[in-house]
């Protein structure tokens, strides 16, 4: 059979298989077709099927497999959009094509085990998706979803509740492997143009634990965005960003040009759409910035508030006349601290004189202590050589 619903632009076309009826409930084997250009196959139970079709008011639960080969999200997101237009959208507002909506019907409830060969969501392309999702009360809840794309692989665990105009999501995402200028492509650079998808390379490994709240057209609430982000990029390279050409005075522009570091590891924040990065350690490969340490805040109004360390030099040679022998060493070199401040496109570099006060006063209080505990070493040993002898003799 093909279906078209009036208030549903995509057909339903191309649907055959087995239906067992008994009493209200639906029993579908092997039952496929074609939603425009998404495929299902499915095989399972459709309870009080026959009580929700003709009757306002009953509730529909399917417990089922669904397997497709090709999965058009963004087909779907759309329809969905057209057909609730005329109740959800706001005077004015066009619900029609490029717009999505998210609607759970309140009668509905889904037990289902998935499995989706490819699927296409804007610019996301995804393999070998597979996990069970459950809908009840309006609120979409899954024990474990995972994924193949851009390179690595998704496993994704939570709950989006759609009770209020709010829809809340509560996640945690695990990220493994994922090319990281792919994933800033396949999410159009997180809404920004400060760093961008030419600017990194790497390998991308995460996880991430967040709040989210979204409009029922998936707009996101992005002052109340909750999260902690834990990150390891391998191989990462940063190529010719803005903030690091600014260190030119510095350091040669060639070797700013392409920043390459084998791991960099962090905790990042966001909370009141600001970015907390705490302090890291980025180890470069260029001569003069071999471990640069970075910290600040980013907001998403991308204002900028940075700390930066840089080492003057990246060793120090020491030539032993004993054995010509040149031995090297990264202890006490210099450190030059700046601060970086500003929006993405008018930014300053300059020096963080706070940052060198405190330095100045931790290294003036460190060598305090070493003189103590040296002069108090020297008092120890001189009352120890002047000690008297505890030997006594009879004769």
């Amino acid at each position: 059979m093909s279906l078209q619903f009036r208030q549903h632009p995509i057909l339903f076309k191309g649907f055959n298989g087995t239906l067992l009826l008994k009493k209200n409930d639906v029993a579908v084997s092997k039952v496929k077709g074609k939603i425009g250009d998404s495929d299902l196959l499915v095989n399972g139970y459709f309870k009080n099927a026959l009580a929700w079709l003709f009757f306002k008011g009953q509730k529909l639960r399917i417990e089922a497999d669904v397997a497709s080969r090709f999965l058009n999200v963004n087909q779907i997101l759309a329809a969905s959009a057209e057909m609730g237009s005329s109740a959800t959208a706001a005077p004015g507002e066009k619900g029609g094509s490029g717009a999505y909506a998210f609607n759970m019907p309140a009668q509905l409830e889904l037990d289902l085990n998935t499995s989706v060969q490819r699927l296409t969501f804007r610019r996301f392309r995804g393999r070998q998706l597979s996990g069970r999702i459950q809908l009840k009360d309006k609120v979409l809840t899954t024990p474990g979803m995972a994924m193949q794309g851009v390179g690595g692989r998704f496993r994704v665990a939570g709950r989006m509740d759609a009770r209020s105009p709010l829809i809340k999501v509560t996640s945690t995402a695990h990220l493994e492997n994922i090319n990281v200028d792919s994933l800033f492509y396949v999410f159009e650079d997180f809404g920004q143009t400060f760093i961008m998808q030419r600017h990194l390379r790497g390998e991308l490994t995460a996880q991430i634990t967040s709040d989210t709240y979204l409009d029922h057209r998936l707009r996101p609430r992005t002052d109340l965005v909750r999260a902690e982000v834990k990150t390891t990029l391998r191989n990462g390279q940063l190529i010719n960003f803005a903030p690091m050409q600014k260190l030119s005075l510095f350091v040669k522009r060639g070797e700013l040009a392409n920043l390459r570091f084998s791991e960099m590891k962090n905790n990042f924040y966001i909370k009141n759409r600001i970015v907390y990065i705490p302090e890291m350690e980025i180890k470069s490969n260029t001569s003069r910035l071999s471990t640069i340490t970075v910290s600040g805040t980013h907001t998403f109004d991308q204002l900028m508030d940075y700390r930066v360390r840089i080492p003057l030099k990246s060793q120090r040679r020491d030539k032993d006349e004993r054995f010509g022998v040149i031995a090297t060493s990264s202890a006490n070199n210099p450190n030059l601290f700046l601060t970086i401040k500003g929006k993405e496109g008018n930014f300053k570099v300059a020096y963080d004189q706070q940052r060198v006060r405190q330095k100045v006063a931790a290294d003036l209080k460190r060598e305090k202590k070493v003189v103590k505990d040296i002069l108090r070493g020297k008092k120890k040993e001189e009352e120890k050589r002047v000690k008297p002898s505890a030997e006594y003799f009879e004769f």
